[in-house]
Formats: C-alpha cells, structure tokens, sequence
C-alpha cells in the first residue's frame, strides 16, 4: 500500500529504524545529481508527512540532497545549494549551516559538474562524524571558472520549434578551475553552529589543488586525500581537531611517464596509526601495477600486501579479527573481470615473501595465474549447471493434484556461463557481505557471511527468473574476446558481437 500510495523511486532506512526516508516526483539533473520531493514515513504509527529543511514553511519544497544522520533520526538536507539540518524528522526547529550559495555559481554539500563528474561520481560532498554531532562539507567556487553554453532540445512532448541556450561552468585545459574549500560545523550546539576551514598540507597551498576523497577517522580526525592539477602528485592526509590543518601520511609521485590516479579513502585500523590503502607498486620491467599497501603512519613505512601483473581495483573491508582485507581485484590478462579477493592485512617480516591473495569468485583455471593466487572451487560461487528457484517476488498458487496422477516434479537445469564480474558490499562489521554477479550472464544477487576459512551463502536475494526465461527465448549474439597487438608493445583486449549462428567461414556482404 505505501508503495502504491507515495510511489517513492528511492528510499532510505534511519539507523535507529523508526522512519523511512522516501524520494518523490525526481527530476535529474547530471549523471550523478538530481532534484527530488521527500516525505517521511513514521513506522511505528504509520503516519507520513513531507520533509521541510525549516519546519514554519508550509510547502513540500525540491531538495538537491537528504540524508539521515549516523545515529538517531536526525537529517541533513540540501535546498538551493545550502546546507540545513534537522535534530528529527518531526522537530518543531530547523537549521541552517550555510547562508551564501548562488545557483550555478556557489554550492555547498553538493559538488559542481566538475567533482561530480570526474572526481567524486557522486550527488554528495558532505560528511557526517559517527556520533552524528560533526559535519564535514565541501563548499564550490565556480564564479572564475568560464561558461559552456549548449543548445537544450528538450523533449518530444515540449513541441518546440527552437532550442533554449543553456550554460555550464566547464573548465578546460589553461583556464580557472573552481575554488573548493573544506569545513568543519559543530552541530553539538546548534544555537551556534560553529566553522572551521580545513586547512590543506603546505605542498597544496598556493596552488590548483583537487581533494579526491574524505572519510572519518575518529570523532577528531579525518583523511583527505589531495591531487594536484597536473595530477602528477597525490597526498594522503591526516586532519586533527581543533586546528583541523593536515599532516602529509604518505605520497605518490607520477614517474613521468603518466598520471596518478585518483585515490579513495584509506581504510584505518582499530588505533589509527596505520592504514591500507591502493598505491602503485612496480613489477619490473611490466611496470606498476595498483596494490594494497600497509602504511604505518609514525614510521612512515610503507609495506606492499599484494604484488604482481594484477590489480586491485578497491578494498572493500578490514576484517579486524581476522586480520585479513577484502577487496576487488582484475586478474592478470582479463581486464573485463572483476573478482572478490581475500589476503592477510599483517605486514609480511622483511626479505619474506608475500602469500597469495585468496580469489573467492574466480573459475579455477586448468594452467595457473602468474602471479599465483588461491581459488576457492566450491558451487557456492561457481555454479555452472544451476536449478532454477521460485520466481521472484511473486504470488504462488498451491493446487493439490489428485493422488493418483501425481508425478515427481522434474526441476528445469540450464546451463550457464560462470560469473565474471562481481560487485560486493560488506556490512559494516564486516561479518556479511551481498555479493552482487553482473555478467556475462543473467546477473544475481546472494547473501553471505564471511566465516572463515569458506564464505557461508545464506541466502539468494535476487535470481532475475523472469529475466532469464525471456532471455533464454532470443537469440542472443555471439561475444569473442581476444588481444590485439598494438604499438608501443601492447595489447588491447578486444570484444567483438557477432550475430547469432554466424559461422566464421561464412562471407558476408
């Protein structure tokens, strides 16, 4: 009924789980941002009412973000570009943080096009402490960066003759990027919501800088990760309260030869005196490769955890009484794989050798992996004839046959290629994951808990039965992959789509 009643496309659930949050009527703007109504949902009484950042208006006001606080039910919100906050849902107060966002030109909370777009990929640029009573928010400058204006047809049913002439404030190579600032809010008080400005490490001051990621270490410190314009240095920090200037952890320094990628947030262990983050670690003449690296911040040592001709594409978890990380990684020679990995998060003694990382997700191989890894062979993960489950999410008719005609139910079996591309997402003690399978085939989402030394699947949350029947009825095309000898001495992995039942010795005009 409440689906039917609000039809929301997005929901969210507050920590303590007394209310929904329910994103109404969106109207999207970029890749990443858009505009929606919200109303909360009170589970206990089942009443709703629209979200307002100040409850004395009396309209159901288009917000650019909301969110719920990490603790309680309290609410962040971002309305024409300002930052307002709200203790709960239902307070008869609201808060405004910021005062002076225009349009196009000044935000605050939200990211430009330019963060949205290439750095952050995300409708978000705030950050909230664990206790809920500190905010981090990026605030966006674009007042000296030059317009791009675009024709904006709109659609078939506006039935205009002309385009309207829009703008963008898009920077290019040689002219003024936007000014981005980082600050800090007290929400401890909110009769006096205090600032402070994050002050960046001295080798970003005075220069076109970006910040590529920001996480919360404790309730007085965080990490920002800094990358200059040339993207030709990147700079972990540490920010401490009550200065909250940075302290340089660890750089990364291009070799000329290329750029430095955009780094994520360190994951942190228990004291905060060391991190694991992805950093790049030559394999001889191959080249760098992107690994997990330990980094203990008072030695300033930096340890590799993984090594060789793969790559780490991001860690996911630190599974603090295991002592071992999770992350996704792409094996040697199959960039268009994405598998679940696990390897030990203790720095290995000096002149030892690194144990291999334990693939999860991969089919074992009838040759090894140079570098080797572990694969787990089990039909947990690697299920090549499987039995087809109840639809989901639909209703079942139970009909009872009459003894004497019934038969043994014979289950369907199809066969099906292994996953090869995995996305997962742990929970936040580490305990469980989803491991979603995106491809080749029909993708599948399951439950697991991370028990050592085998992952337990529990659950099969989502099988796409329907999807797969309807696509077992096409013919689908048929997919080669296979390098192409490039210059330079490289390979580039091709894929080719060919239609259904071609035969490769056939000519065709």
């Amino acid at each position: 009924m409440l689906q039917l009643r609000l039809n929301p496309a997005r929901f969210q659930l507050s920590p303590d789980q007394r209310y929904l949050l329910l994103a109404q009527n969106v109207q999207k703007l970029f890749r990443h941002s858009y505009l929606a109504q919200y109303t909360i949902y009170d589970i206990q009484t089942g009443n709703d009412f629209p979200l307002r950042p100040l409850p004395e208006s009396d309209d159901h006001p288009y917000l650019l973000l909301a969110q719920w606080a990490p603790r309680g039910h309290g609410l962040i919100m971002v309305q024409d570009y300002d930052i307002y906050y709200r203790k709960t849902p239902n307070s008869h107060t609201g808060y405004r943080i910021t005062y002076t966002a225009v349009p196009g030109v000044v935000s605050h909370g939200v990211p430009d096009w330019l963060y949205e777009e290439e750095i952050l990929a995300s409708n978000t640029a705030l950050w909230m402490s664990r206790d809920g009573l500190l905010l981090i928010f990026a605030s966006f400058n674009d007042s000296l960066v030059e317009e791009l204006r675009f024709p904006w047809y709109g659609s078939a049913s506006d039935g205009r003759l002309y385009p309207d002439i829009r703008s963008l404030r898009y920077p290019k190579p040689g002219t003024r990027n936007p000014q981005v600032t980082l600050t800090i809010a007290d929400l401890a008080d909110t009769s006096n919501i205090k600032t402070k400005t994050v002050i960046p490490p001295p080798v970003m001051q005075n220069i076109d800088y970006y910040f590529t990621a920001v996480s919360w270490i404790s309730l007085t410190e965080i990490s920002v990760v800094w990358l200059n314009r040339p993207q030709n240095l990147s700079v972990v920090t540490i920010c401490t309260s009550p200065k909250w200037d940075c302290k340089e952890t660890q750089r990364i320094v291009s070799d000329g030869h290329g750029w430095v990628d955009m780094g994520d947030s360190p994951v942190f262990g228990t004291d905060s005196t060391n991190y694991i983050t992805i950093a790049p670690v030559r394999d001889g003449p191959a080249g760098n490769f992107r690994h997990a690296v330990s980094v203990n911040i008072p030695k300033r040592r930096i340890i590799p955890l993984t090594h060789g001709r793969y790559e780490v594409a991001r860690i996911l978890t630190w599974d603090y009484s295991n002592d071992v990380i999770y992350f996704l990684g792409i094996p040697e020679g199959h960039p268009g794989q994405q598998h679940l990995y696990r390897v030990t998060s203790v720095p290995p003694r000096t002149g030892a050798t690194l144990p291999p990382p334990v693939c999860i997700t991969c089919v074992p191989e009838p040759t090894p992996t140079i570098p080797p890894f572990i694969s787990i062979d089990e039909n947990v993960y690697v299920v090549k004839t499987r039995e087809f489950w109840e639809e989901d999410d639909e209703d079942i008719v139970i009909t009872t046959p009459a003894p004497k005609r019934r038969k043994k139910k014979v289950k369907k079996r199809v066969t099906e290629p292994p996953c090869l591309y995995h996305n997962v997402i742990f929970s936040p003690n580490s305990r469980y994951y989803v491991l979603e399978c995106l491809g080749p085939g029909i993708p599948t989402t399951s439950l697991f808990r991370t028990q050592m030394p085998k992952p337990k699947l529990l659950l099969h949350m989502q099988n796409n039965t329907r999807l797969r029947e309807r696509v077992a009825k096409m013919a689908m095309p048929q997919i080669k992959t296979f390098p192409v000898q490039i210059s330079g001495g490289y390979q580039a992995h091709v894929r080719l789509h060919l239609p259904p039942g071609l035969r490769e010795d056939e000519i065709t005009r």
